[in-house]
């Protein structure tokens, strides 16, 4: 019998064809509960505060924005755009258990990404040329709230010798 049906199965059309399998059911299955999955996207009024530390020498910068908020079970995805001097910066932060990836595109570009205990290299693209960075990862937190999120990560940066301590703040709130 089995060489009849392994026969028939070799001559038989595509569409005559029909697989089953627990394996195949369980990914359909899981395929169409992904599909279900739902994101929760907000609108969000966001502020960033960055400190940075250079030989116990600190400066503190900021940003107000609009953008928004998404999270995907345990990922949080942060996009907004900041006014800088020079114009208009997308920004797109990606926040998880122990990696914050910030990606820039305007005026600037870079991808950089912030891993605890972990090393980066990455360059951030100005219109006066490009500036090699290497990123050292520190602690990363994170809390969601009813009204919104918060996430702090502390990083150093170095340009070859240069190397300064940073800390960044990030306070999201639904509107």
């Amino acid at each position: 019998d089995r060489e009849k049906i392994y026969e028939q199965l070799l001559q038989a059309e595509p569409s005559e064809v029909t697989y089953k399998s627990f394996l195949w059911e369980w990914l359909q299955e899981w395929k169409q509960d992904g599909e279900k999955e739902q994101v929760m996207k907000k609108q969000a009024e966001i502020k960033v505060t960055g400190i940075t530390t250079i030989d116990n020498d600190s400066m503190m910068t900021g940003t107000n924005a609009t953008g928004s908020f998404e999270k995907r079970e345990s990922e949080y995805i942060l996009t907004y755009a900041e006014d800088t001097e020079d114009g208009v910066v997308e920004n797109e932060v990606f926040v998880c258990k122990d990696l914050v990836k910030v990606s820039k595109r305007g005026v600037v570009n870079a991808d950089m990404v912030f891993e605890t205990g972990k090393k980066h290299a990455f360059e951030y693209q100005t219109r006066q040329g490009a500036i090699p960075f290497v990123a050292s990862g520190g602690r990363i937190r994170y809390n969601e709230k009813d009204c919104g999120f918060f996430t702090e990560f502390d990083y150093t940066l170095a340009v070859g010798d240069f190397v300064q301590e940073c800390n960044m703040q990030i306070e999201v709130v639904y509107v």
